[in-house]
């Protein structure tokens, strides 16, 4: 049992419940951003038909999934106002993935009444995703660090709970990402607080990102809607073929609104299938949503691979990679095998875990797909219970329909936060994510809390300070 505080003092209060299995074995602080990964360590074993293949054989982690050249995706924003439905049909002709980023299911720009729940469930099939855009499309670096927390994570909390899927992507709306009153000041703090709210990847120009090492995953807006298609063709040829863009940004991200008519170009839906047959024709590509090119960059840029330990016909090595519970995305790594012949290799295994060889037939070199530990899962339901009165007794009615039988209220003070929960029928192996707007100095802050006994009512305080 899971459960994610995903609110802060004063400004709202919402619970999110997770139901899911963690891994055992070792945790381990990993590097990486100001709020790292927790990590745990596989044993892959390698087996070669002899023992002057095992001694020449070399070890590696691929950039991208399956060894791909380029990763290919789209990136839509905004409910309501788009063709979503239509896109995302289109998308799956052509085998193209991508993520639509939301804001609250009963947004609308033009305020009248709605609920997009229906319309986003649509949106999943084909190997889509669903990415936060704020709760009401601001210009979310201009509001108090609070406000733009309570839209990044209310979002998320949102959709999680009626989804049942974790969302780990997000898109500025007005890609409000270099604000120019505060600059890089503002821009800091808007990473720093998309961080908290428990995302860890995002799709922007990569003009925004000039002298920045953001320390999150980022997905350039490449080319941008409005252009011709002469100048979309000669943007995805520079993205495909460009080597001092590929290692930092192998990305191609086709954006950014489902397709209608903007002031600045009116195409139809032939423009939108001109440009998918665009992508789908090119070589050596992996079509992806945002949220598995995040996964997979995050697993890439925050594990390692130790030296290999050769045995023999046997070659060992070791995998420290992030939690999947961290990474919200089942995105398997995968490993290169060098120096050697395909032919030479007699077995890739890892205890407790699927290796999976890939289907390409490469000269020297071979790919297998490491899956996370058995032992790791994401969460089968996500659930929500909004405090936003901030009552500290605990009411029958606090439940969520995915719990039944579990009561929640997460309450606070400006110097505390307080989870009361209780179980008809316990909870075990319970972990507790305490995530907090900036201005407060603990950030995030997990706990694990082993046991809750049936019946009985459990409270958990976190102590809390302003910087």
């Amino acid at each position: 049992m899971l459960m994610e505080n995903l609110s802060f003092p004063v400004i709202a209060r919402r619970l999110a419940f997770a139901l899911c299995a963690l891994s055992g074995g070792p945790v381990i602080a990993g590097p990486g951003n100001e709020y790292p990964f927790e990590t745990y360590v596989q044993e892959v074993v390698l087996e070669f038909h002899d023992e002057a293949s095992a001694k020449e054989a070399t070890v590696s982690l691929s950039p991208l999934f399956d060894g791909a050249h380029r990763a290919v995706s789209c990136r839509w924003d905004d409910n309501v106002t788009s063709a979503n439905e239509e896109t995302r049909s289109l998308m799956e002709k052509y085998g193209i993935r991508g993520t639509f980023y939301l804001n609250s299911r009963y947004f609308s720009p033009m305020n009248t009444e709605v609920d997009y729940l229906e319309t986003a469930k649509k949106l999943i099939p084909g190997g889509n995703s669903i990415g936060g855009h704020s709760m009401t499309h601001p210009f979310i670096t201009y509001f108090h660090p609070n406000r733009m927390f309570e839209e990044m994570a209310a979002v998320r909390v949102e959709w999680e709970a009626n989804l049942d899927a974790p969302l780990t992507s997000y898109a500025y709306s007005f890609i409000d990402f270099l604000p120019g009153p505060r600059g890089k000041e503002a821009q800091a703090e808007t990473i720093r607080t998309l961080e908290r709210a428990g995302y860890y990847h995002t799709a922007e120009n990569i003009g925004l990102m000039a002298d920045l090492e953001p320390g999150i995953e980022i997905s350039p807006i490449m080319p941008p809607e409005n252009q011709s298609d002469d100048e979309f063709k000669r943007g995805v040829e520079w993205a495909y073929s460009d080597k001092q863009v590929i290692p930092d940004y192998p990305m191609i991200s086709n954006s950014m609104h489902a397709w209608y008519g903007t002031p600045l170009l009116d195409k139809g839906f032939d423009a939108l299938e001109w440009r998918f047959k665009l992508l789908a024709g090119l070589e050596n590509v992996w079509h992806c949503n945002q949220n598995e090119y995040g996964a997979y960059r995050r697993q890439i840029r925050s594990s390692t691979l130790s030296k290999p330990v050769r045995e023999g016909r046997i070659v060992k090595v070791r995998v420290e990679r992030p939690h999947l519970i961290e990474l919200g995305n089942t995105t398997p790594m995968t490993l290169e095998i060098g120096g050697v012949d395909s032919r030479s290799i007699t077995g890739v295994t890892c205890q407790g875990a699927r290796v999976q060889p890939s289907r390409k037939t490469l000269e020297n070199r071979s790919l297998f797909h490491l899956h996370h530990s058995r032992g790791q899962s994401l969460p089968v339901k996500i659930g929500r219970i909004d405090n936003l009165k901030n009552r500290r007794e605990v009411r029958e009615s606090d439940v969520d329909a995915d719990f039944p039988g579990v009561l929640g209220l997460l309450s606070g003070t400006m110097e505390q936060l307080e989870l009361s929960v209780s179980s008809k029928t316990g909870l075990h192996d319970i972990q507790i994510t305490w995530r907090m707007p900036m201005g407060w100095s603990q950030g995030v802050v997990r706990e694990q809390l082993g046991d809750l006994a049936a019946v009985a009512e459990q409270t958990w305080k976190l102590p809390i300070t302003l910087d």
